[in-house]
């Protein structure tokens, strides 16, 4: 584990102003992320040692007797009851007592903080600015200002440490002069020293770091990976016999929850909850996508079992499938992310696209028209086709 080191940056305003470097621990790195502000993939470091294939019901079975649960998991608490009875466990809450410890991408999301600002290995930065500083035109005095702050941050942290520098205000060049704009100029690199050579930890745009008062648990967890399963390889076990959703039932829930009835909604959102949900993501993406909206405010949608599923499918929620085009796309993107998309998926989503979008808003594609624009000119780019789950049902496919 290493500690992140925020290094503040304050750019000289007049010639009078002096040096001022500040270093302080912002917390433990966790790990980076990369995507978009509102799409992001997480890759947290403690994950990457759990060995998730040594898991199934028979190791539950001959080695585990009890099982703690880590705080804000993605976990159904009654569909962990019936596998803790097939298994003979029990779920305790003392954690240094447990043979097995669930944890999951959202017990690390709440521990966390996110900086959008580059992070650097310390040696590999601290040996480019002192190159940087051989040649710098900086007076001595700050030459050794800057060389005693590097040091008092390896004195203070180790070297096996990260630094992710900043600064309170941007720094406009064109607005300094004489040796102002020269000391500046090297702040400038100590704040971006990744123009000066230095290369960043990840590649990703996000980087995760524990915060401090979470810390006592990260060591804990970090300690303990041998112990640990992911909550979603839990969920894959407690529900491998429950009941796979196929096209004739995705189209009976379909009916049931777009309906008025508020028993309907009910009923269907009962039997989404109570699926295999790893082996009928496509359906539930495309429910919750298409029905989010008429699910709101129903009985179910706020107990405990549709909670754990609505919290695997928040990236479909609010979708909102209307007359825009962008809200496709997405449904398209988050089916082809989540490795569930099929060819039956991608052409149910088409037909109501051409429905929605092209006839009703763009006015194109009916019969009247002088355009002969059918549901069959919408056609994926290849970098999805080729990545199209297989199906066994094509010949039942109604387009």
């Amino acid at each position: 584990m290493k500690k992140i080191i925020n290094v503040k940056v304050t750019y000289l305003n007049y010639p009078s102003d002096n040096l001022n470097l500040e270093a302080n621990s912002i917390g433990i790195f966790a790990g980076s992320q990369n995507g978009g502000m509102y799409n992001r993939n997480n890759n947290f470091e403690v994950f990457n040692d759990i060995n998730d294939k040594k898991f199934d019901k028979d190791y539950f079975i001959n080695n585990v007797s009890a099982l703690y649960r880590l705080p804000n998991l993605t976990l159904s608490r009654d569909k962990l009851a019936n596998f803790k009875d097939d298994c003979g466990f029990n779920v305790i809450r003392d954690r240094d007592k447990a043979d097995i410890v669930v944890i999951g991408e959202n017990t690390l999301s709440k521990m966390t903080e996110t900086t959008y600002k580059d992070v650097f290995d310390f040696k590999h930065w601290k040996s480019t600015l002192l190159n940087k500083l051989a040649y710098a035109n900086l007076n001595q005095e700050d030459k050794n200002y800057i060389v005693d702050f590097i040091n008092d941050i390896a004195n203070t942290y180790g070297e096996n440490v990260y630094i992710s520098p900043n600064s309170p205000r941007y720094y406009y060049e064109d607005d300094d002069t004489g040796y102002v704009k020269t000391v500046n100029d090297f702040l400038r690199v100590i704040e971006n020293t990744k123009k000066a050579g230095c290369h960043t930890i990840s590649q990703n745009h996000y980087t995760s770091y524990v915060k401090e008062d979470s810390v006592d648990l990260y060591n804990w967890i970090f300690n303990n990976q041998d112990n640990l399963i992911k909550d979603t390889v839990l969920n894959k076990l407690c529900v491998q016999d429950s009941v796979i959703l196929t096209k004739s039932e995705f189209e009976q829930l379909n009916n049931l929850i777009g309906s008025a009835d508020g028993e309907n909604v009910n009923l269907g959102l009962t039997m989404m909850a109570n699926c295999n949900v790893e082996e009928s993501k496509l359906y539930l993406g495309l429910l919750f996508a298409e029905h989010s909206e008429n699910m709101k405010g129903r009985k179910v949608w706020n107990h405990v079992n549709f909670k754990y599923l609505r919290k695997i499918f928040e990236g479909y929620i609010n979708i909102n499938l209307s007359s825009w085009a962008g809200s496709y796309d997405q449904l398209i993107k988050n089916l082809h992310n989540d490795n569930c998309l099929t060819y039956w998926g991608s052409r149910h989503i088409a037909k109501i696209m051409f429905e929605r979008v092209v006839k009703s808003h763009l006015g194109l594609g009916a019969d009247d028209t002088a355009f002969t624009l059918t549901v069959d000119d919408l056609q994926l780019k290849s970098k999805y086709e080729d990545k199209f789950i297989p199906e066994k049902e094509l010949q039942d496919l109604p387009f």
